[in-house]
């Protein structure tokens, strides 16, 4: 599992020095539940090990997938993505939040196997494939919480939950 906390709404989530990171973006994505699943199972390992977290636009339906300055390239953008920025400099964990109208900033805050156990850069095959669907302890911070099985691009499934304090979009 993967787990999201909202760090700010109308903001974009930067570093510890106040940086934007790169991403790549995927457009026409409903909601901060569907943003999640394509930034963690409808990309590679190597991405999805290396997510930092997500800025979602409500209004535009825009779900960018944040990464450190080093991770994104031009193939990887293409394969995975409808566009990418490699202007941002960010690097690490998301620290803080930019003001940016309309977004939402989740910082990704873990892995856990599916027992609870915490997950250190582990690739997310070995986390979620051929999971079964055990009920999810739900933090009591947490108002949102997505457990369900879809296939990816391979046609391998994966598990994965998005725990946040709000997701929802105000229209």
């Amino acid at each position: 599992r993967f787990k999201f906390n909202l760090m700010g709404k109308d903001s974009m989530g930067v570093d510890s020095s106040n940086r934007l990171y790169q991403y790549g973006r995927k457009n026409s994505v409903p909601d901060v539940d569907q943003c999640s699943w394509e930034c963690t199972n409808e990309v590679d390992d190597f991405l999805a090990s290396n997510l930092r977290g997500i800025d979602y636009d409500c209004k535009n339906k825009y779900c960018d997938c944040l990464f450190d300055d080093t991770v994104l390239d031009g193939t990887l953008c293409d394969d995975y993505f409808d566009s990418c920025s490699f202007s941002g400099s960010g690097k690490g964990s998301i620290s803080g939040t930019s003001d940016a109208s309309g977004w939402s900033s989740y910082k990704l805050v873990g892995m856990e196997l599916l027992d609870g156990t915490p997950v250190q850069k582990i690739e997310a095959s070995t986390v979620f494939k051929g999971a079964k669907s055990p009920k999810l302890d739900v933090n009591e911070s947490a108002s949102c919480a997505v457990d369900e099985t879809r296939p990816t691009r391979n046609g391998e499934r994966f598990k994965f939950n998005l725990i946040a304090e709000d997701s929802e979009c105000n229209d």
